[in-house]
């Protein structure tokens, strides 16, 4: 496959190359491992494959549990972050990248705000991409949150305080995430996201988000002062690519900011 092809494929293929170097459960971030019999539930109980199945599901109820299980010791609580802090074996992706994928932003904020990541929202599969740019590798388009209904999002008590305090992570929720072009887009930045991260090929989540025609997507990166002129290894620009796949609501959105 030449490296045009395999580019190309990279915007739409969810395959992980297994012989490149990723942090996964079988390497760990830390050294130390909990005492299995601290807490009322052991280290075995949870893993990264477990968690990130809990974030493509949007499963609020064993999310609470992995988040109780994380307040129970400091052992545990770096237990947690580490299992949620790296790639899953099977999928070749965090977490995060799950629950970017699939619209989770309920997930996406409780772990966020609850969890000491080290990585977060930075962790890069083999293909060097971030969970921006798995919020644009979903078929669908929509921003619907899709946790759990019968146990919806408890805005008192499902958002803890790292990165900020609970406080303002809840006037965020309720106010400012809402209301933005891509809710989902803005909360990973707000975590720190790295919005002009390119990955190995150099697209940026601005390229993946126009490739997907997400309109409100690239409205949210261009609002948040992604680089529009960024270009890939082939020296393609995001307008470049929304011309040539005949975008037209991205083209003509962009005129006034591309040039």
């Amino acid at each position: 496959m030449d490296t045009d092809t395999d580019q190309q494929q990279l915007l739409s293929d969810s395959s992980v190359h297994r012989n490149d170097t990723t942090i996964t459960e079988e390497t760990l971030l830390i050294d130390d491992q909990p005492n299995e019999n601290e807490g009322k539930d052991t280290a075995l109980d949870w893993s990264t494959s477990m968690i990130s199945e809990i974030c493509r599901e949007g499963d609020l109820v064993r999310l609470r549990d992995f988040i109780e299980y994380s307040k129970q010791t400091l052992h545990c609580g770096r237990h947690a972050a580490e299992i949620a802090d790296r790639l899953d074996v099977e999928t070749g992706l965090s977490p995060l990248h799950h629950a970017a994928r699939y619209q989770q932003l309920d997930i996406c904020i409780i772990l966020l705000s609850n969890i000491a990541f080290k990585l977060g929202v930075n962790i890069k599969d083999a293909y060097g991409r971030t969970p921006i740019h798995s919020a644009f590798r979903s078929s669908n388009n929509s921003n619907s949150n899709k946790s759990n209904i019968e146990k919806p999002f408890d805005i008192e008590n499902d958002l803890g305080d790292k990165i900020q305090a609970t406080e303002i992570w809840q006037d965020e929720y309720k106010n400012k995430i809402p209301s933005s072009d891509h809710p989902l887009i803005y909360l990973l930045t707000k975590a720190n996201g790295n919005i002009r991260a390119g990955d190995k090929y150099l697209l940026t989540p601005l390229h993946y988000a126009v490739a997907r025609n997400n309109l409100a997507g690239v409205k949210q990166l261009i609002t948040l002062q992604e680089e529009i002129e960024a270009e890939d290894r082939q020296e393609i620009r995001p307008l470049h690519l929304a011309c040539r796949e005949g975008y037209l609501s991205i083209a003509f959105l962009n005129k006034y900011v591309f040039h």
